[in-house]
């Protein structure tokens, strides 16, 4: 970890707790106080807030006598000073924990640690409640998820992501798989008191050296995206997928639903996505040129399930090289999403789905 300057500076953006669906805002900026901050520390995540005080994460690096980091939860005030900072000892029967995560939902604070249990080859996930006060581990941790040790692995053992309301977290882990075979993941959905929703063990449906997963996401509902790079076996050296693969994961659905997303002859690159409030599924990427050298162009592809979804905002000064497309696989230049349910998996819940597709020159601004 990169040393960090000794001195921080808090600003406190408290006006965006206030901000509503209106129209769009100028928030104000305050500065809270300067303070000297721990040697050999840095913050390293703000865990939540209420409309009178901030939660940080703070870690401070090993020392000479010390060969593991030193985990502190801070708390502020409205006005940028510290009010305590607590230091959370990692460990569970005198065996060494890993930090995961602390999460702080629905104004409580949560622990997350995990421990390598190399006997039985097993990582364990717990869950600890935090008091908001004096931020000190309260009650018995509950072991909340498991998957295999995995080999050559140190630090961490478990990803997780909060949905945009953070009412839905998804704890998600890599399950080994043999060479050559598909990737193994095990998917784990909590609600936002973490009391478990749906969990399951999933497998990619490409090899290993052909597809690799590049981001994750649980949205509202508690669904699962995961959103993966497809390479064909002789562009695999050159890092350019030929398409991009998303897979939707509902509870109850024993397949999911893949949407493939292409450019006809073109490649996308360094493709993202979003879930927007609606539901909808926003991505968008770079159209590099056949040379890799700068981008001559950027996609932007929407997925609704509203049977009359329209993504852009009306009106916008938005200039399409394609134009606009609505329907189930969207055809010509502009980039296309295919939809493929598994026969098991059960159908959307809206009565008909559309894809909307575009395709930017470099100076083109989206809408929203």
């Amino acid at each position: 970890m990169k040393k960090r300057s000794r001195y921080l500076l808090l600003p406190l953006l408290f006006a965006a707790l206030h901000l509503h669906a209106q129209e769009p805002e100028q928030p104000a900026l305050k500065w809270g106080p300067s303070f000297r901050s721990p040697s050999n520390s840095t913050i390293e995540k703000v865990v939540g807030f209420t409309p009178a005080e901030i939660y940080f994460l703070r870690v401070k690096n090993p020392s000479a006598f010390a060969n593991r980091d030193k985990i502190y939860m801070e708390r502020f005030t409205r006005e940028g000073k510290l009010q305590h900072s607590e230091e959370i000892v990692l460990s569970l029967e005198k065996k060494d924990l890993t930090l995961e995560d602390v999460l702080f939902l629905k104004n409580r604070l949560y622990l997350l640690t995990s421990y390598a249990n190399q006997s039985h080859e097993k990582n364990y996930l717990f869950l600890q409640n935090l008091s908001e006060r004096q931020m000190r581990p309260t009650g018995s941790a509950k072991k909340i998820a498991e998957g295999p040790l995995a080999k050559n692995r140190y630090g961490r053992a478990f990803d997780i992501q909060l949905s945009a309301d953070s009412s839905k977290v998804l704890v998600y882990n890599q399950v080994p798989s043999a060479p050559k075979e598909p990737e193994r993941f095990s998917l784990h959905v909590f609600d936002e008191q973490m009391e478990l929703i749906w969990e399951r063990d999933v497998m990619l449906p490409y090899p290993d050296e052909q597809m690799a997963i590049r981001e994750y996401r649980v949205d509202d509902e508690g669904r699962v995206y995961l959103l993966g790079a497809v390479y064909d076996q002789n562009l695999r050296s050159r890092r350019l997928p030929s398409h991009y693969l998303v897979l939707e994961y509902r509870p109850g659905d024993l397949a999911p639903v893949e949407w493939k997303i292409s450019l006809d002859e073109n490649f996308i690159s360094d493709l993202t996505f979003r879930i927007a409030k609606s539901g909808d599924l926003i991505c968008s990427g770079f159209i590099p040129k056949k040379t890799r050298k700068a981008p001559r162009g950027f996609a932007i592809s929407g997925w609704t399930r509203r049977p009359a979804g329209c993504l852009p905002r009306p009106g916008s000064p938005l200039t399409s090289n394609s134009g606009p497309k609505t329907s189930a696989t969207a055809a010509g230049k502009g980039p296309s999403m295919q939809s493929r349910q598994g026969t098991n998996a059960k159908a959307p819940n809206s009565s008909a789905t559309t894809s909307t597709s575009w395709c930017f020159a470099p100076t083109a601004a989206p809408c929203w």
